[in-house]
C-alpha cells in the first residue's frame, strides 16, 4: 500500500513540488472594521506599500523591482492574505514595527510569523544543557541586533546537549556569522552552520494519510487526527489521543506514527534516486535515520549533475547563436563553376573549423565544471580548518 502512495507521489508534478521546493507562507494582515470590498482593499494595499516603500528601500538598498504582492485576498474574515516570493520583502514584513498603524479609516495589525524561512535560519549546534536559552539570547544580543527567534530544536535535544535555531532578519549580520563559522557563548565556541530546510510531506487534511491531499481523497468524512474519530461527531479538542493508523499514543500527523516515518524514508529514497531532477538551488537536509553510511555528504540532497547542466547549456547557446552556418547569402547564379567550387571548398573549411570550435568549447566547460568541484571541496575543507583554528586559539587564549 505504501509502496502505491509513494508511486504516485512523486509521479505527481504538484506533489513532487510540493516536496522539494520551499514556498514563503501568507502575511496575514488583520483589519478593523472587516473588508468586504475589493476596490476598497486594492486602494487600501496600494496606499500600504506607499507608506512603508521608503522605509523598505533604506533597508534593502538593492532591492530594484517594484513593491508589491504576487497576489492577495479577502479572507472569509475579512482580512488580507498576502503572498510573495520576494524573501526582502517578506522579512520586512515580518516586523510589525514595519506597518502603520491605520490606513484610509482602517486599522492594520500583522499577524507574524513564529520563524523567519531556511535562507534567515542558522544552527548552533551541541550547545550544553547547562547554558539555558536566555544566557543564549543574551550572548548573542550583544553582537548581533537583529535576532529574530531563538529557539531549542526539539529533535536535536540529548542528555547533554542540544542544537539551537536562530533566525536573523540581516542578511549582513547572517553572512557575518556563517562566515565566521563559530560563536562565543559563556566562553565556549559553538559551531554555526547553516539551516537546511526538510523535506515537506503532504498529507490529507480529510484522513490524515500522506501522499495526497483533500480534493483528491477518497474518504467518505473529515478523521480527527486525535482520535481517528468522525469530526462532525462530538467535540474533539480535548478527545483522547490515540493514532488511528497504528494504535499509538500520538497524532495520526506525527512523525512518531511509523506509517509516517516509514512515507518519508521512502520518499526520501526516491528523491536520491533521482536527484539528478532537483533543481539546482534546492538543498534539503537529511535526518540522521535516513543518511547513506559512509557518504561524506550523506547530509544534504541536492542535484550534483553539474558538469551535464554546463555541457548542455553550452551546447545549446553554441547551436542557437547569433552564428549560423546556414544564414550566409548564396552566391549569385551567374558565378562560373570555378566561383562555386571555391565557394564550396570555403564552405567546407567553415563548418569543420566550426565543429572544432564546439567540440574545443565543450572540453573546456568540462574542465571547468571539474575546477568547480574541486573549489567547493577546498572551501569545504577550508571551513573545517577554521574552526578548528578558532576553537585552538580560543583555548591559548
Amino acid at each position: 500500500m505504501i509502496d502505491t502512495i509513494i508511486n504516485s507521489y512523486i509521479s505527481t508534478e504538484n506533489t513532487a513540488t510540493h516536496a522539494i521546493e520551499q514556498h514563503l507562507p501568507p502575511i496575514n494582515i488583520k483589519c478593523e472594521p472587516k473588508l468586504n470590498d475589493q476596490k476598497h482593499a486594492t486602494t487600501l494595499i496600494k496606499e500600504f506599500f506607499s507608506r512603508i516603500e521608503k522605509e523598505f528601500r533604506k533597508l534593502n538598498t538593492k532591492y530594484a523591482k517594484p513593491l508589491g504582492f504576487y497576489y492577495w485576498f479577502i479572507d472569509r474574515d475579512g482580512n488580507l492574505q498576502c503572498f510573495t516570493h520576494e524573501i526582502e520583502l517578506f522579512v520586512f514584513l515580518c516586523g510589525s514595527q514595519n506597518y502603520p498603524d491605520k490606513i484610509l479609516d482602517t486599522k492594520i495589525t500583522a499577524n507574524t510569523p513564529k520563524r523567519l524561512p531556511p535562507q534567515c535560519s542558522i544552527i548552533l549546534k551541541y550547545i550544553p544543557k547547562d547554558i539555558s536559552v536566555e544566557d543564549i539570547k543574551n550572548e548573542i544580543s550583544i553582537k548581533y541586533q537583529t535576532t529574530f527567534n531563538i529557539e531549542e530544536m526539539r529533535g536535536s535535544i540529548g542528555r547533554t546537549s542540544r542544537h539551537v535555531r536562530i533566525d536573523l532578519t540581516s542578511q549582513c549580520e547572517y553572512t557575518k556569522m556563517m562566515n565566521s563559522g563559530v560563536i562565543a557563548i559563556g566562553g565556549q565556541l559553538i559551531e554555526a552552520v547553516e539551516f537546511l530546510a526538510p523535506l515537506r510531506i503532504l498529507i490529507c487534511s480529510r484522513c490524515n494519510a500522506p501522499g495526497h491531499i483533500k480534493k483528491d481523497c477518497k474518504g467518505e468524512h473529515d478523521v480527527c487526527r486525535r482520535c481517528g474519530g468522525n469530526k462532525i461527531q462530538g467535540e474533539h479538542r480535548e478527545c483522547t489521543i490515540k493514532c488511528h493508523h497504528c494504535n499509538g499514543n500520538h497524532e495520526s500527523t506525527s512523525f512518531e506514527c511509523p506509517l509516517i516515518t516509514e512515507f518519508r524514508k521512502e520518499l526520501i529514497n526516491k528523491l536520491k534516486s533521482k536527484a539528478h531532477t532537483l533543481p539546482l538551488k534546492v538543498q534539503l537536509f537529511i535526518p540522521t535515520e535516513f543518511r547513506t553510511q559512509g557518504d561524506k555528504n550523506n547530509r544534504i540532497l541536492i542535484n550534483n549533475t553539474k558538469n551535464a547542466c554546463l555541457q548542455r547549456q553550452s551546447q545549446t547557446t553554441l547551436l542557437n547563436g547569433n552564428l549560423n552556418l546556414h544564414e550566409w547569402p548564396c552566391l549569385p547564379r551567374n558565378a562560373n563553376s570555378q566561383t562555386h567550387t571555391t565557394a564550396n571548398s570555403s564552405s567546407l573549411n567553415g563548418n569543420n573549423i566550426w565543429n572544432e570550435m564546439i567540440k574545443t568549447q565543450n572540453e573546456f566547460n568540462i574542465l571547468k565544471a571539474k575546477f568547480d568541484e574541486q573549489e567547493i571541496n577546498m572551501m569545504k575543507r577550508y571551513n573545517e580548518q577554521k574552526i578548528k583554528l578558532g576553537s585552538i586559539l580560543s583555548l591559548m587564549s
